[in-house]
């Protein structure tokens, strides 16, 4: 499937190895992607604030971490929600707690992954990321 602009995906995550690890798993599932990255939450926060005043692009899928300096992860994905219920977010985050897990999944994520992953996790990850930027 073609589209008409690149998909933009926005990473959202405080360590640059993971960062530049989703980064490739976006790369991998062979779409046209636009990536903006940002590494902690409150920047992400004013990104979104900057899509509601019509100042920046609506992205089309959000892999975001839980585990961020000054606003979690739980308060950006709560954000979103609060404004945009249509945005795919993935949880990429390193945490299996099931309190985390619940939360995110109250606050409608659409998936939850869990970091690090084996090189047969990370193919299903790109599995993931090719079958959810295809249903767009």
């Amino acid at each position: 499937m073609t589209y008409p602009r690149p998909l933009r995906v926005w990473i959202v995550e405080d360590n640059p190895g993971d960062a530049e690890l989703a980064k490739e798993y976006v790369l991998e599932t062979g779409f046209v992607v636009k990536i903006t990255t940002v590494d902690d939450g409150q920047q992400a926060i004013d990104l979104f604030t900057r899509v509601n005043k019509g100042s920046e692009e609506r992205p089309d899928l959000v892999l975001l971490d839980l585990n961020l300096p000054k606003r979690s992860g739980h308060q950006v994905l709560e954000f979103i929600r609060l404004h945009d219920t249509n945005i795919k977010v993935i949880i990429y985050s390193g945490s299996k707690s099931s309190e985390d897990i619940k939360k995110a999944k109250l606050n409608k994520a659409d998936d939850y992954l869990v970091k690090p992953m084996t090189a047969k996790e990370m193919d299903v990850v790109v599995k993931e990321l090719r079958n959810t930027l295809a249903s767009l």
